[in-house]
C-alpha cells in the first residue's frame, strides 16, 4: 500500500508539472536578422516570443491567438505590434515600439516604450510603468492605466487611471479626455501639466487637464493639474 501510495503521488506530481509546462506554452527565441512575424505565425496560443536585444524593423500582426512578448536582456525594438481577436490575455514587457494596436483583444503592457501612439478598441487593457510618447486612445470595455508617462489620452469604457504623469510638453491638447455615456473613470494621484499654447486665432476645448464630456462620469481625486493655459490675448 505504501508503494502504491508513493507511485500515485509521483504520478500526480508528474502530471501536475507537465500540465503546468503545457499551460505556459513554448518559448520561442528570435535574434536580430530573424523574422518576428515568422515566429508569431509558427506559435500557438500561450507561447512566449523572446527577442534578443536589437532592432526588428517589422510591422507584426497577431491574429486570433494570445502570445507573450518580452526582451531577453536589453531593450528590443519592433516597429509596430497589432493584436486582433486574441481570445485570452496577451502581454508585452520590456519592448520598444513605434505603435501598438489592439482590437477585441485582452492585453497587458508592462515596462514598455511606445514612440508614437497606442490605439485599443474593445477587449480589456492594462498598462503599467510604461511610456507613451504621444496619444493613448483606449476604447476598451475595462482598462487600468497605472504609473506610466503619457502625453495625452482619450478614454472610453470603465477605467482606473492612477499615478500617471501626463506631460503636454507645452503643446495643445487635453490631458485626459473622457467621452460617452458608457464611460466611467476613477482618476486619482496623477500629475497633469503643460497643455498650453500661444495662439492668435480662436481656441476651443483645448489646453485642459481633464475633460469629462458627452455623458461620461468620473471620480477625480487628489490630482495635481497645472500650467494648462493659452497665453495670447487675441481670439476667443
Amino acid at each position: 500500500n505504501f508503494l502504491i501510495m508513493k507511485y500515485s503521488i509521483l504520478t500526480f506530481f508528474i502530471s501536475l508539472i507537465l500540465g503546468t509546462t503545457l499551460a505556459h506554452g513554448a518559448v520561442i527565441m528570435v535574434s536580430p536578422g530573424q523574422s518576428v512575424q515568422a515566429a508569431v505565425d509558427g506559435a500557438s496560443s500561450g507561447d512566449e516570443i523572446v527577442l534578443q536585444g536589437g532592432v526588428f524593423n517589422e510591422d507584426v500582426v497577431v491574429n486570433s491567438k494570445n502570445l507573450n512578448f518580452r526582451s531577453f536582456s536589453t531593450i528590443s525594438e519592433v516597429h509596430s505590434l497589432s493584436f486582433f481577436n486574441s481570445p485570452e490575455k496577451s502581454s508585452i514587457q520590456n519592448l520598444q515600439l513605434a505603435d501598438l494596436n489592439a482590437t477585441n483583444s485582452d492585453l497587458l503592457v508592462k515596462r514598455a516604450t511606445i514612440g508614437n501612439n497606442i490605439h485599443v478598441e474593445g477587449g480589456k487593457f492594462q498598462i503599467l510603468q510604461s511610456t507613451i510618447t504621444e496619444k493613448l486612445t483606449c476604447k476598451a470595455s475595462v482598462s487600468h492605466i497605472l504609473y506610466s508617462d503619457i502625453r495625452y489620452a482619450e478614454i472610453e469604457g470603465n477605467s482606473t487611471i492612477t499615478g500617471n504623469h501626463f506631460n503636454g510638453r507645452s503643446l495643445r491638447g487635453v490631458g485626459i479626455d473622457l467621452n460617452g455615456t458608457a464611460t466611467h473613470a476613477i482618476i486619482r494621484n496623477n500629475r497633469i501639466h503643460s497643455f498650453s499654447t500661444s495662439q492668435v486665432s480662436h481656441l476651443s476645448n483645448s489646453c485642459l487637464g481633464i475633460w469629462v464630456q458627452n455623458g461620461a462620469s468620473a471620480a477625480i481625486l487628489n490630482n495635481l493639474i497645472y500650467d494648462c493655459k493659452e497665453t495670447d490675448y487675441r481670439g476667443n
